[in-house]
């Protein structure tokens, strides 16, 4: 790399002109106005060029179909563990119908048959354009777009390609439509009563303490502490993969609310009632129990003022 004073046939006198070798071997040049410009481009060269040590332009030259495993075999979550199987199972339904074979797309718009160094921003844009075209919606066209965006940043560090080309496509606001509904407590109260009996202390438990719905079906009788008003979160039950660490994968303690709480001499009579599978807090504890299947509410609020589908999930911000 070179820097030297240049002249330059311009009105406002000589230039700086600016010249490199890249990692091709190529020859570049740049002028430039003003100095300052050309000293500030010549530092970002230099950060290029340190950030461009491990960056091999033939190990780009891969499909993104042939390293969409690899992608999956270093996969791992935050805290350095593997993936939940729900998450990795969902990563790779992604994969099979949108972002990389692309089963719900037309041909020109999949992404797998192409190698990550010729991906340009002009192909991630047509290919969330081909998704929405295709039928979905909003919220998978975003969810895919994350996956493939970790999985182009991951081919940086691999130093594969030089810059991610889903880089400069950003998703849309997470709620555009005014944030997260949270429940008022009358809602709370209505939803509860709409329900059997059986089912309110679990509407109470999800609705003010934030338990998620696997945890809650998850709970034993030695997981409540019903003289102190405390519940000991571990475990996450689900349909698909039985019994199994929460989502965070920590212990975590949460105190009851005052609604669900047994009276005294009354032990369990709330949480435990007979016949209920929402928990597992019943006299025969250890049986797995199944995922709790609520019965919907036999007097629903206006559509405009409810979500679509509703959901136990959706109880929780309240």
């Amino acid at each position: 790399m070179s820097r030297r004073r240049y002249p330059i046939p311009n009105p406002r006198g000589q230039g700086y002109i600016v010249r490199w070798r890249t990692s091709e071997g190529h020859h570049r040049q740049r002028t430039f106005l003003r100095k300052r410009d050309a000293e500030d481009f010549v530092n970002e060269l230099g950060y290029n060029r340190r950030r461009d040590a491990s960056y091999d332009p033939a190990r780009g030259r891969i499909l993104l179909a042939d390293y969409w495993p690899r992608f999956l075999a270093g996969l791992e979550s935050r805290d350095g563990a593997p993936p939940a199987p729900s998450t990795i199972d969902l990563y790779r339904t992604h994969a099979r119908l949108w972002v990389i074979d692309g089963l719900r797309l037309p041909e020109e718009s999949r992404l797998g048959p192409r190698r990550l160094c010729d991906l340009t921003p002009e192909h991630v844009r047509a290919w969330r354009a081909a998704m929405r075209e295709a039928g979905a919606g909003e919220p998978t066209v975003n969810a895919c777009t994350r996956l493939l965006k970790a999985v182009l940043n991951r081919a940086v560090a691999d130093g594969r390609i030089f810059r991610s080309p889903a880089q400069a496509v950003r998703n849309p606001a997470a709620d555009p439509d005014g944030g997260m509904r949270v429940l008022e407590p009358e809602q709370v109260r209505a939803l509860a009563d709409a329900h059997p009996e059986r089912y309110r202390a679990l509407v109470f438990l999800l609705a003010y303490r934030g338990l998620r719905i696997g945890e809650a079906a998850a709970l034993k009788v030695g997981d409540l502490d019903l003289m102190r008003g405390r519940v000991r979160v571990d475990e996450s039950l689900s349909d698909t993969y039985g019994l199994g660490a929460t989502k965070t994968r920590r212990t975590r303690t949460v105190t009851l609310p005052p609604f669900p709480r047994p009276a005294r001499g009354a032990r369990g009579a709330v949480l435990r009632p007979e016949g209920s599978r929402g928990l597992r807090v019943h006299p025969t504890a250890g049986r797995t129990a199944q995922h709790p299947e609520l019965p919907a509410p036999s007097v629903r609020p206006a559509r405009a003022q409810r979500p679509s589908r509703p959901r136990a999930h959706g109880a929780r911000p309240s």
